[in-house]
């Protein structure tokens, strides 16, 4: 049986098997598939030897490959931010998933989970391509924000006193804040009385 046919003969034995089960349940109806008279065990070995049929034929070819037809890869946008921007992308998203260690676990893909952030996965430059070709809106108060926060004025403006630091120079910029300041930082515009920083916290939150 060829491959290219499996389809079609699959669904014509389901329609043959339906028909002969309705014929059973229903022997007054008189039910005629054009003229086909068959009984029930013929179609079901006729589905028996089609199934095994398939596998045979499966089993000549490259089935990741033939699974794979007709699936779209992702999209791969060019990333046009700037490397100051860049700079406060790849901070602002280690601060919303920061890697950890991970819990007394057996399981390598979970410890893996667990040590990894996105900026050891390439996640910044995909978002950054994201934001510059694919967002609609907002991409300028978003870059805005990254910009600023490429900035040690600009960090300050936007995180206050949790921006200081006891030594020189006492104004960082985002990237260069410990965690728990940056983490401090992005929970301040969660309940900021303006309104654009209460913006800014949920367009991070969303990339």
């Amino acid at each position: 049986m060829s491959l290219a046919n499996a389809p079609i003969t699959a669904f014509l034995c389901s329609l043959r098997l339906a028909f002969f089960h309705a014929k059973r349940k229903f022997p007054k109806m008189g039910l005629d598939l054009n003229g086909v008279n068959h009984n029930y065990k013929n179609a079901t070995n006729s589905c028996s030897q089609m199934g095994d049929d398939l596998v045979i034929d499966l089993g000549r070819v490259d089935t990741k490959k033939f699974l794979m037809q007709g699936v779209e890869k992702p999209t791969k946008y060019v990333n046009k931010l700037s490397a100051w921007e860049m700079d406060s992308l790849t901070a602002l998203g280690d601060t919303f998933l920061p890697a950890m260690e991970p819990p007394n676990t057996t399981d390598e893909s979970i410890a893996y989970f667990y040590r990894v952030s996105p900026s050891m996965i390439g996640t910044p430059d995909y978002l950054g391509g994201l934001i510059t070709q694919r967002l609609g809106h907002h991409v300028f108060l978003l870059r805005f924000m990254l910009l600023m926060l490429s900035t040690r004025i600009g960090t300050f403006l936007m995180g206050g006193f949790h921006s200081l630091s006891p030594q020189f120079p006492f104004f960082q910029k985002f990237s260069q804040l410990p965690l728990e300041k940056r983490q401090l930082i992005v929970r301040s515009w969660a309940t900021s009385w303006f309104k654009y920083f209460r913006m800014a916290f949920v367009g991070a939150k969303l990339l």
